[in-house]
């Protein structure tokens, strides 16, 4: 029995009662099962919209947004035919803002005991909606992706502006240094002309 376990603690006699197995699905299992995905989606849906600026000035974000928006309300084509085909389907509610919550417990226990594949094809057959926000968010992730690209040019951008930041202080240091030496030759031709003022007056004091 696919998905049953029996664990037999003694050996049946003749004299013991019928034992008589009957199986249903513990759809309170498979709702914890569905919601962390609900949770962690929310908390990328959530996230992507607390900045607002971020998703007016950058177009990967408010892509992602956009993508994970749209992907809720497509059909899943691979699930089985007769089977529900949208998330809404089994009691799923999309909020306004594109969040998720189980909005109908009674409608998705049902679908678990008519036929647990009505859920997981939703979710997890080859069009179903984890495929789906994985790849949507694996676009943005990894080794040759927009998220490292924009890593590293935002590096460039740093380095750039260090660079800037190093030639300015460089020329502010030889303004600097240009300056202390003008001040050192005005001092010294004070100095000199001071020199120079007490030598006459004391001449002039002399020749009277």
């Amino acid at each position: 029995l696919t998905g049953v376990t029996i664990n037999l603690t003694k050996v049946h006699s003749e004299d013991d009662s019928e034992v008589t197995l009957t199986t249903d699905v513990n759809s309170e299992s498979v709702e914890s099962f569905i919601q962390p995905f609900i949770d962690s989606y929310n908390n990328l849906v959530k996230f992507l919209n607390s900045d607002k600026s971020q998703l007016r000035s950058d177009a990967a974000v408010s892509g992602l947004r956009f993508s994970l928006r749209s992907l809720l309300t497509q059909e899943v084509t691979t699930a089985k035919e007769g089977n529900p085909k949208y998330i809404t389907n089994l009691g799923i509610k999309i909020s306004s803002d594109g969040t998720l919550s189980i909005s109908d417990k009674e409608r998705l226990a049902e679908l678990l005991k008519e036929d647990p594949e009505q859920v997981s094809d939703i979710f997890l057959s080859e069009e179903g909606i984890i495929k789906k926000v994985k790849e949507s968010v694996n676009r943005l992730k990894g080794d040759d992706d927009l998220m490292k690209q924009k890593t590293l040019d935002i590096a460039k951008q740093i380095d750039s502006q260090q660079d800037r930041i190093d030639q300015l202080q460089a020329r502010i240091d030889r303004q600097a240094e240009s300056e202390r030496n003008q001040y050192k030759r005005l001092l010294e031709s004070y100095y000199n002309a001071q020199a120079q003022y007490n030598s006459f007056n004391s001449f002039i004091n002399s020749a009277q």
